[in-house]
């Protein structure tokens, strides 16, 4: 009895809280969400992020707000293959519309100083698979590492 106002005291500091935990939390992305969409980021400010993380633009125009990027290879993910990832970046409003499409590429192709494939046909959309040992998340992983260096006001997900 004597620890009631005790326990009452964190039951309501719980109540109270619970709501300022919620918001504080970055959304998580659902199965098939292809689409990561930061708020608070120009243009200027996505070009820079993107050379820095060592990423080339293939096109460009701050007039549209586009940027597509050319590929960059990535090969740490838990299967061992070789991944070529694109960004497709649109910007308006301070609002980043971030896609993603890759292509696996034979990495005797790459060692043999073969080109690898350009036609975007050999590419796939990028979306979050819940399965941890697949490309889809790893891919998608990668992708939401870029977002938050956006460092931006918001992050969200979407399927479109």
């Amino acid at each position: 009895l004597n620890n009631l106002p005790l326990r009452m005291n964190k039951l309501l500091f719980l109540i109270v809280m619970s709501p300022i935990f919620l918001i504080a939390q970055d959304p998580m992305p659902v199965k098939n969400n292809n689409t990561i969409i930061v708020k608070g980021v120009e243009f200027a400010k996505v070009k820079e992020v993107l050379l820095d993380a060592g990423f080339f633009l293939d096109q460009q125009s701050a007039e549209d707000g586009t940027i597509i990027t050319k590929r960059k290879g990535f090969c740490e993910c838990p299967n061992k293959e070789f991944y070529q990832l694109v960004y497709y970046i649109r910007v308006k409003d301070s609002i980043v519309t971030i896609k993603g499409k890759f292509s696996q590429a034979a990495q005797v192709k790459l060692f043999n100083d073969h080109p690898n494939t350009d036609d975007k046909d050999d590419f796939s959309d990028v979306f979050y698979w819940k399965s941890k040992n697949t490309s889809y998340n790893y891919l998608f992983g990668i992708m939401m590492g870029f977002a938050k260096s956006l460092n931006g006001s918001g992050i969200e997900y979407k399927t479109q």
